[in-house]
């Protein structure tokens, strides 16, 4: 009986089952496979959904690390930071600290990042000098784990040594104005205190050895006035220094006026076969005016060398006293 006839006669109560063909092969091929259950299916796809979002999630935050470092080095590269080779002085040294500090403050830096970016500003000695001080005083750790305050006490110590520290400490306790001009001597005592930091704890005594340092046209001028405050006191001794310039200036144009009318006196007296006028010394008058000019330390008409700030007598021209303590005056 063929495979049609046999599907013709079932059971009794049973429905009747028809198969074609074709259906007969596919469940045929079917019996032998085990169904995958659909909550499989579903975990399977949610973990790989889980997975992605992590990948993403992971390859956005390591771009955005390094955009943000990418971004403190562009700003610190963008302020231009002047590079410190290590041969420079005590005082360049500190200037140079001065500036990298003004460049983190202006850019927000972070604590962390100072050291990784203050590398790319060393140069020649002074990177050599960081590599090994990692290597022999920090364990060699790398940039981004050492200390802004760590890396500022070792710079100091090496470039800025305890020596350097007392020789400044020393011009600062003998600085005076001199040949400079106000600003010339403002800056470099505002340089020079730092390396003595006990000697102007307060405000007068910042001013008041500020104000003992000018040159005496400059001082004497100021002292009535009995200025206490810094920064207005600097800014008068500028003016009285610009109006000295200017009466200076008028003294030295009439001088040279007197001195022009002297040898124009004297050549008319010569050509008119006249001797002409000698003052009882035997030196013309015009010479006694060019000796005479005021002199450019003390802004006083004097003969000879300035004596000003040199600890000796103007009397007895000694050293080691003034003229009012004088042994010779009795």
């Amino acid at each position: 009986m063929n495979r049609r006839g046999k599907n013709m006669y079932c059971r009794r109560g049973a429905p009747e089952e028809r198969y074609t063909d074709d259906e007969e092969d596919i469940t045929s091929r079917n019996l032998g496979r085990e169904e995958v259950p659909p909550e499989v299916i579903i975990n399977t796809n949610t973990f790989t959904q889980m997975m992605t979002i992590m990948t993403q999630l992971l390859q956005e935050s390591r771009s955005q690390f390094d955009v943000g470092a990418d971004k403190y080095l562009k700003l610190f590269q963008d302020m231009r930071p002047p590079l410190f080779k290590g041969n420079e002085g005590p005082i360049e040294a500190e200037n140079w600290l001065l500036r990298i500090d003004d460049i983190f403050d202006s850019m927000s830096c972070p604590n962390e990042r100072k050291v990784s970016l203050v590398s790319f500003a060393l140069d020649e000695e002074a990177k050599r000098w960081w590599r090994g001080q990692r290597e022999d005083e920090l364990g060699d750790i790398p940039n981004t784990l050492v200390n802004w305050e760590d890396f500022v006490k070792l710079f100091r110590q090496w470039f800025v040594p305890m020596s350097a520290r007392i020789q400044m400490q020393d011009k600062f306790i003998s600085l005076i104005q001199g040949d400079k001009s106000v600003m010339q001597y403002e800056a470099e005592f505002t340089t020079l205190s730092r390396y003595a930091p006990q000697l102007i704890a307060t405000a007068e005594e910042k001013y008041c050895r500020f104000l003992s340092g000018l040159k005496d046209a400059i001082r004497q001028p100021l002292v009535p006035f009995g200025i206490e405050d810094y920064s207005v006191l600097v800014e008068r001794a500028r003016r009285v220094e610009i109006d000295f310039q200017i009466t200076q200036k008028r003294k030295d144009q009439y001088k040279r006026k007197n001195v022009d009318e002297d040898i124009q006196s004297n050549q008319n007296e010569e050509s008119n076969g006249k001797k002409p006028k000698f003052n009882p010394s035997g030196v013309s008058s015009a010479t006694v005016s060019k000796v005479m000019e005021a002199c450019a330390k003390c802004g006083k008409l004097h003969k000879g060398e300035c004596l000003m700030g040199s600890n000796t007598c103007y009397w007895c021209r000694q050293p080691g006293h003034f003229a009012k303590y004088c042994p010779r005056l009795g």
